[in-house]
């Protein structure tokens, strides 16, 4: 959040940039959906968090194990964004 109390959204270049400049290991959450899970894994995050993708699902179970599938299917160790 900003100083202003407003949520500030990161690009995905934003966020490997990040993950390359940190000397900890980069965790994103708050708002990620299944479709942005592909191109999130491949910035070279270390992982993400969700709650309103599980808990608002038709079927929790499932659409954790299809984001675990996602990330599994499409997470890279190190950025393969161009910066």
């Amino acid at each position: 959040m900003g100083a202003d109390g407003k949520v500030i959204t990161k690009s995905l270049a934003e966020i490997a940039m990040l993950v390359k400049l940190s000397p900890i290991p980069v965790v994103v959450g708050g708002g990620v959906k299944l479709e942005d899970i592909p191109q999130l894994a491949k910035t070279g995050v270390a992982g993400f968090f969700v709650v309103s993708a599980i808990s608002e699902a038709d079927d929790p179970k499932t659409e954790a194990r299809k984001l675990i599938a996602a990330w599994k299917d499409n997470h890279v160790l190190q950025s393969t964004l161009p910066i």
